[in-house]
């Protein structure tokens, strides 16, 4: 636009924002260090090596436009700078006091709206068509009133009261609309916790959720040095709404929702503590139970299969031990039965060469036969019992290999049930230590703002100090102005009679 200023011959300089706009260059998206004492300052030094061009043009235009403050990179969050440093609250026009209200490319911009600043996230086109003084068109938003009563108590944070009002803000449904806090809850809430209020608005799909200006909304932005804008005289911007007087947005009111005590949330707090520190005993008294239950369990069955195997292998020891007798039996009737066989043969051929039958030895032969008949019966027996007992010895070893593999099996179940055990515990110690950590984190962090509160006050106190001691030396600065003058009135009035003196 500029060049084209120059092209038609006009004055380029004349081309500025027609609002006043605040560029904040945000952290830095990318991190090349971590986890070292001077990791923020390595990554804003890289920063400035990959965007020194950038960061050149952005400085540069800071100096060639008019009505444009560009934040240096490092100075922290957009929305933290845009609360402690740039918002104006109250502008001076020549006399004319009217509101502050920002709109900027980003959804949290609503943050703003806890000092009292109606700001809201739009569109990059929108913004640049903002900046050039172009109109920005909307519906005209339904207003709803949340009405806070109480206080926060010990233990209770902003957190816990803005999830309650971000689930009320969904179940009422405020897509749109600009949303009013109101009521003494309000008055009892710091800046900050009003500020996480409006912060979570883009989580309930609100546009603005707007709060009273109150004092401590200008005494923030003078501590934090917010003093380069308009300044505005206190009593007469802020008193009409300040900490005594509650605004009544009743007219403009079309909703209206009613947190009626803020006191309840640490009712809640308290509950909820102590429901997951019960759930967590519960927990860890069902692990130590089930644990003891399944060594129990597996131990029973442990004996068990190696009570049945230890049996199983004793019987077949013992039946082992019987067919080798059996077998010893066997062949002592085989060899009886062979030399019966041989006898009898040779009593057979003795026969046939004598002629002369002798009753004696018929006798003995049929006491041959009838032992020979007894032993067969009784090598038949000893052939079927010895089969019977082969059987039941290839039935043991099938129960053996079946117990084996039974017994296999319960070993692999046991093993693969120690391995989920041990997983499951791992990852129980693994979350209670995380959840240790972040206790610490907490603590340390608590600590680390009571002595940043620690120190405000004492910065305050010193503040406070250095301005009584300056007041002092500027009241004795002037006692010394006004003896000075008086000495100058007197040499002058000495100067003045000398002078007359000399005339007459």
């Amino acid at each position: 636009m500029r060049d084209a200023m120059n092209n038609l011959g006009g004055d380029s300089n004349k081309i500025n924002p027609s609002v006043p706009v605040d560029l904040v260059i945000d952290h830095s998206v990318q991190v090349d260090v971590a986890r070292s004492e001077n990791a923020v300052q390595a990554n804003m030094e890289l920063g400035f090596q990959r965007n020194k061009e950038r960061f050149a043009f952005l400085k540069w235009g800071s100096n060639a436009f008019q009505n444009m403050l560009v934040v240096p990179p490092g100075s922290g969050i957009v929305h933290q700078v845009n609360l402690e440093y740039l918002g104006r609250v109250v502008f001076n026009t020549d006399g004319l006091l009217y509101p502050d209200s920002v709109v900027g490319t980003d959804s949290h911009t609503t943050m703003i709206d806890g000092l009292g600043v109606a700001g809201w996230g739009v569109g990059g086109i929108e913004a640049e068509a903002a900046m050039l003084g172009q109109p920005m068109s909307m519906v005209l938003p339904g207003v709803v009133g949340f009405k806070l009563s109480g206080k926060l108590r010990d233990g209770v944070t902003a957190t816990d009261l803005v999830l309650t009002v971000t689930q009320m803000l969904r179940k009422h449904r405020v897509v749109g609309k600009f949303v009013e806090f109101y009521g003494e809850g309000m008055s009892e809430l710091s800046l900050a916790n009003r500020a996480t209020i409006a912060n979570m608005s883009p989580e309930s799909d609100e546009t603005v959720s707007s709060s009273v200006l109150l004092k401590e909304c200008r005494d923030i932005q003078l501590r934090c040095g917010s003093s380069g804008h308009d300044q505005v005289d206190d009593s007469k911007a802020i008193a009409p709404v300040g900490m005594d007087v509650e605004s009544d947005p009743e007219n403009a009111i079309l909703e209206r929702l009613t947190f009626k005590d803020i006191n309840g949330l640490v009712e809640q707090n308290v509950q909820l503590k102590s429901l997951v520190r019960d759930l967590s005993d519960q927990i860890e008294d069902r692990e130590m139970v089930f644990k003891e239950k399944f060594e129990m369990e597996l131990k029973k069955h442990t004996d068990e299969a190696a009570s049945k195997v230890a049996a199983v292998l004793q019987r077949a020891e013992e039946q082992g031990h019987m067919i080798e007798s059996l077998h010893t039996s066997v062949a002592m009737y085989k060899r009886l039965y062979e030399e019966e066989h041989k006898l009898r043969s040779s009593y057979s051929h003795s026969s046939d060469a004598v002629t002369v039958e002798d009753s004696g030895r018929k006798n003995r032969l049929l006491l041959l036969e009838d032992s020979q008949g007894a032993t067969k019966k009784t090598q038949e027996k000893v052939v079927e019992r010895l089969r019977s007992l082969e059987e039941d010895l290839a039935k043991s070893k099938s129960d053996i290999i079946l117990l084996r593999s039974e017994r296999d099996k319960l070993a692999l179940d046991a093993k693969f049930a120690r391995e989920r055990l041990d997983s499951f515990m791992k990852e129980f110690e693994y979350q209670r230590n995380e959840m240790n950590e972040n206790l610490v984190a907490s603590e340390e962090l608590s600590r680390k703002l009571n002595m940043e509160v620690s120190v405000l006050k004492l910065e305050n106190e010193i503040l406070s100090n250095a301005e009584r001691r300056a007041c002092d030396e500027v009241r004795s600065l002037s006692e010394r102005v006004h003896r000075l003058q008086a000495t100058l009135d007197i040499i002058h009035s000495a100067e003045e009679a000398r002078e007359e003196a000399r005339a007459a």
